[in-house]
């Protein structure tokens, strides 16, 4: 027995380490082709940025991850990686990847990164599910933070042909949805679920550097972001839900953002102030600017609500808007607020800019409050609100109840 005893704690603590090194494993048809088991996402992609793992490649995860830096993946061009694809996926149901990033940094940022899919349906599961949470865990109080973070820079010229779908997008902007909660610099306005976007580093291999504007910080000229699918995501807990950030409209051909629900649980009852949900989507649902088509449908986006002195929109195409097609239709807007006495009337779908013709079509757009201004407002509370240079307009059925 007393043989024995030793035994079985060596054979327990072997099972553990076997488990605590198979959180992540990746396989591929080149380099090292067998299955390789990493502790965390960012072991996993460091590996792949290293050539290590070569061609079409599969990160499967199977457990939580608590990252300990951001988990980023450079070019398939960005020698010595090798990838021509990338796969990432949840095999086990319920799992996550988190980590507190320090101010202007993302979970996942994908670094000039062509063909990369982030599928949170587990594929061992019947239908499809939101299998995987990514969530930044920093504290409510940093700033320009990011759940998952595109980026571009002169070093690196494309993020072509990426999809994120099934996936639950939680920011580290939590329960503010406060009346403390004003300034338009912290993470209560400056947050990020997914960000597409620039600064992207000055080399192929060294890390993007800290985002540290919500406008500014764009997709450069003569980079691109083609065929962004952005996908029946949950997104929660941050200022700024989706945003798409180029700098003019030759960034992308195309970006699809459909089926997502943004923003808190909770039905707005009465009139604002609203202090529930205390965990929301702040300041806007959707944003995009610099793209030549753009696709937003079937998206809910719900309980948008802020005490920021800034617009409140549901979705907004703000600028460098192209030749289209461009269309904002069925999606489902439900309470779009701001609290604040100020003089930033909310809106539910915002159109400052488009060259070409545009559709808006088949939305359901209710429950836009404003506490108003203690000036004189120059603003009113609107459903859809269209300021671009006039062009050919689609707008036709939709239910508006303010």
């Amino acid at each position: 027995m007393t043989k024995l005893v030793p035994f079985l704690l060596l054979l327990a603590t072997l099972c553990f380490c076997q488990h605590a090194n198979a959180q992540v494993e990746v396989s591929s048809t080149a380099g090292t082709t067998s299955p390789t088991n990493y502790t965390t996402l960012k072991a996993a992609l460091d590996a792949i940025n290293a050539g290590t793992h070569q061609g079409t490649v599969t990160v499967s995860i199977s457990a939580n991850t608590i990252e300990t830096a951001p988990a980023t993946l450079n070019s398939g061009d960005a020698a010595p990686a090798a990838y021509s694809s990338v796969l990432i996926r949840p095999v086990t149901d319920g799992v996550s990847v988190s980590l507190p990033t320090s101010q202007g940094f993302g979970v996942i940022q994908l670094k000039g990164a062509d063909n990369v899919t982030i599928d949170g349906d587990n594929p061992n599961t019947v239908g499809v599910n939101r299998n995987l949470t990514i969530q930044n865990a920093a504290a409510a109080t940093t700033t320009y933070t990011s759940v998952i973070r595109i980026a571009n820079a002169a070093s690196v010229t494309s993020s072509n042909n990426i999809t994120l779908k099934n996936l639950v997008i939680t920011g580290n902007a939590d329960g503010l949805n406060l009346s403390t909660a004003t300034s338009t610099t912290g993470s209560e306005n400056t947050s990020f679920g997914i960000y597409a976007g620039g600064n992207g580093g000055t080399t192929q291999t060294d890390a993007p550097t800290a985002i540290s504007s919500v406008t500014t910080n764009s997709a450069p000229n003569a980079t691109t972001i083609n065929n962004l699918v952005i996908h029946n995501n949950v997104v929660n807990a941050c200022a700024r839900g989706i945003v798409f950030n180029g700098a003019n409209a030759t960034v992308s051909t195309d970006v699809s953002i459909s089926d997502n629900t943004i923003g808190g649980t909770g039905t707005l009852s009465g009139t604002a102030p609203f202090t529930s949900p205390l965990t929301t989507v702040y300041t806007k649902g959707i944003y995009v600017s610099g793209t030549t088509s753009v696709s937003i449908s079937g998206n809910t986006l719900r309980n948008i609500i802020s005490y920021v002195a800034t617009p409140v929109h549901a979705i907004e195409l703000a600028s460098a808007i192209g030749s289209g097609p461009v269309e904002i239709t069925n999606n489902t807007i439900n309470g779009v607020v701001n609290n604040g006495a100020n003089s930033n009337a909310p809106k539910g779908i915002v159109v400052t800019n488009a060259v070409a013709g545009y559709t808006v079509s088949g939305n359901t757009i209710s429950n836009i409050q404003w506490m108003g201004s203690t000036t004189t407002a120059t603003q009113s509370v609107c459903a859809i609100y269209m300021a671009a240079p006039f062009r050919p307009i689609r707008s036709k059925h939709h239910n508006r109840s303010l």
